[in-house]
């Protein structure tokens, strides 16, 4: 019909006949409606039924309609792909045909609640078989359509695969399990505590070392098992790892109920779930440190008092690692001179004329040569002095058997050398001495003398005093005097 302003619209009419007493048509009726609205609503419903049959086809999801009965009436090209077969093999069919026999409790709860309207939608994982026979995991949701009654008129159901995630999580479960099983494996001590303090995870061995059953710990938070615990140094090592990501390492010691102290080595690692601490028993090590600690005291009084002079050479870094007093004082140096002195340094001060000694032992000392004999050298002392030192060394070897050190034990034996020397001297005077004893003439044979004036004729013809004959040939000196006889007959004479 066209309206008064030329536009075509669309009408329904109807028309009834009037008729009198006598049946004769005398008029009729008509009622004219609008078409326009109806065909709007046609419209959207036709373009909502384009749009739902292209979502269902298009779906990525499996989608499958059912009557109120549970029979298939529609299924989507995904679904399809899913449970391999065609629309045709399928529509008329139960879902619950191709649910895994060892599933099909699964959804009896959900769906019952959901019919009887305890629920919107039912929402569960469950396994279908697939036409090849491989099982497929799917996370199925199923939602009711009612009519205006509120009886169920369609039942669709949302099939997603989630086989692949499921393969996952089956090997992140079977790699967790290992996980485990390798951490109650081992000696170290392990926990994981979440972010709340609650111990998440504890090996036997960490549970040891508490002192306490695992199940006594596990699902418990700390300060709960440990009353007082926030105000250790544990503690505040595992805060600041839990509170700001960063790996912690520590040594803290632990006593027990029966007195006795337990120490532990213990590394903290930041984990999404809260802390992951590994802990190792340190306790007989600590003691043998306590031990060593000791011995080392002992050691070292033992070196600071001793008569000798001591030090420790360094073979890796070339430095004077220890020098004790009795060292320090020969050398004129400080402790802190003589222990920052590079081994080239003091090798220069030895004297030139000794250096090839003093190399040469410390050379077949590293070679690990046992040298029996000390080493005599000069060596030039603080004050610019070359004092004599008797030094014997010893090489020191790590765990491996590598050089890491020499022990060297020094003397000063420089009054000595001097008294040596004197001695030496002394003994080469004597030596001229006796060689000139030896070189001297003897007087043998019979010597021509003069009876009266006491006069030696000597082969040359002339005439000597004796006394200074006998001085020319021999070391004798003469001192004159008189006898008693001649004292005697001078003095008469004279009287």
């Amino acid at each position: 019909m066209k309206r008064k302003d030329g536009a075509w619209i669309e009408i329904q009419v109807s028309a009834t006949g009037l008729r009198d007493a006598a049946g004769r048509l005398t008029g009729w009726l008509g009622i004219a409606r609008d078409l326009g609205g109806v065909r709007q609503a046609e419209q959207r419903a036709q373009e909502q039924r384009d749009e739902f049959a292209a979502i269902f086809d298009s779906s990525v999801v499996g989608v499958a309609v059912a009557g109120p009965d549970g029979r298939l009436l529609r299924i989507n090209e995904a679904l399809q792909r899913m449970l391999g077969y065609s629309s045709d093999e399928i529509r008329g069919r139960f879902l619950l045909e191709f649910t895994h026999p060892d599933d099909l409790a699964i959804h009896e709860a959900p769906l019952r609640e959901l019919f009887e309207g305890q629920r919107d939608e039912a929402e569960f994982e469950k396994r279908y078989v697939h036409r090849d026979g491989t099982p497929v995991w799917s996370l199925t949701s199923v939602g009711v359509v009612r009519d205006h009654a509120g009886a169920p008129r369609l039942v669709i159901s949302t099939l997603k695969n989630i086989t692949a995630r499921k393969a996952a999580e089956a090997l992140t479960a079977e790699a967790e399990r290992r996980l485990r099983e390798a951490l109650e494996s081992l000696i170290e001590g392990c926990m994981l505590v979440g972010r709340d303090w609650t111990y998440l995870f504890v090996n036997d061995t960490m549970a040891g070392y508490c002192a306490l059953p695992r199940a006594s710990m596990v699902g418990r938070r700390m300060p709960e098992v440990f009353p007082g615990v926030e105000a250790t140094a544990a503690y505040a090592s595992y805060a600041r790892c839990m509170s700001g990501g960063v790996p912690q390492q520590f040594e803290n010691a632990y006593t027990y109920a029966d007195g006795r102290v337990g120490w532990y080595e213990q590394r903290v690692y930041p984990v999404p779930e809260g802390i992951f601490v590994v802990a190792i028993d340190v306790t007989g090590r600590k003691a043998v440190e306590q031990a060593l600690m000791e011995s080392e005291a002992k050691f070292r009084f033992v070196v600071e008092n001793a008569s000798d002079a001591i030090n420790l050479l360094d073979l890796r870094t070339g430095k004077y690692v220890l020098m004790n007093q009795r060292q320090v004082a020969l050398t004129g140096f400080t402790q802190e001179e003589m222990e920052n002195l590079p081994a080239s340094d003091a090798y220069d001060r030895v004297h030139p004329e000794d250096r090839d000694i003093s190399m040469e032992q410390q050379r077949r000392v590293a070679a690990g040569e046992d040298l029996e004999l000390a080493v005599e050298y000069r060596w030039r002392v603080k004050s610019g002095e070359y004092r004599w030192f008797s030094d014997s060394r010893t090489l020191v070897r790590d765990e491996a058997g590598r050089p890491v050190a020499l022990v060297g034990v020094s003397q000063d034996i420089t009054e000595r050398k001097r008294v040596e020397e004197a001695i030496r001297q002394e003994l080469r005077t004597n030596q001229t001495l006796l060689e000139q004893l030896r070189s001297r003439k003897t007087l043998t044979g019979h010597l021509p003398i003069c009876m009266y004036c006491k006069k030696i004729h000597d082969a040359d013809g002339r005439w000597h005093i004796l006394e200074e004959f006998i001085s020319s040939q021999t070391d004798v000196l003469f001192s004159h005097g008189l006898c008693p006889a001649c004292t005697e007959r001078f003095l008469q004479g004279n009287a």
